[in-house]
């Protein structure tokens, strides 16, 4: 089941991502407050996320040229699953309609995975 569960996640995730890159910051300023970089549970789409913020944050324009240079340029592009996997996740965008929910999701399955690892740590102590 969590098998799953990580399926439907990354899922969701590759979403978010390819919303940002094809629709830029217009779309990423309406979950600049839901989630953060280490929410999502793969790294790949967290500093790519990360990068489209540092991006945004700058007042620099957020797209999928821009993400990708900002990744090269801080070495990170390698570790974000490369260029195949920014056009992989812009090729699979459908619509930005539910990108908040997304976001949602991807907040509340991080919470969870805080949880989780909390219980662990304290059940070790």
């Amino acid at each position: 089941m969590s098998e799953n569960y990580n399926i439907n996640q990354t899922q969701v995730e590759m979403s978010i991502i390819g919303v940002i890159l094809r629709y830029g910051d217009k779309q990423l300023s309406k979950i600049v407050d839901i989630i953060a970089g280490d929410d999502f549970v793969n790294s790949w789409n967290g500093h790519v996320f990360n990068a489209a913020m540092s991006l945004y944050g700058s007042g620099k324009p957020v797209d999928l040229i821009t993400v990708h240079e900002e990744l090269r340029e801080t070495g990170m592009l390698a570790q974000a699953g490369g260029e195949q996997s920014l056009t992989t996740a812009i090729e699979n965008v459908v619509t930005a309609t539910n990108l908040v929910f997304h976001a949602k999701i991807v907040r509340k399955a991080a919470n969870e995975r805080r949880t989780r690892l909390e219980i662990i740590r304290l059940k070790q102590a």
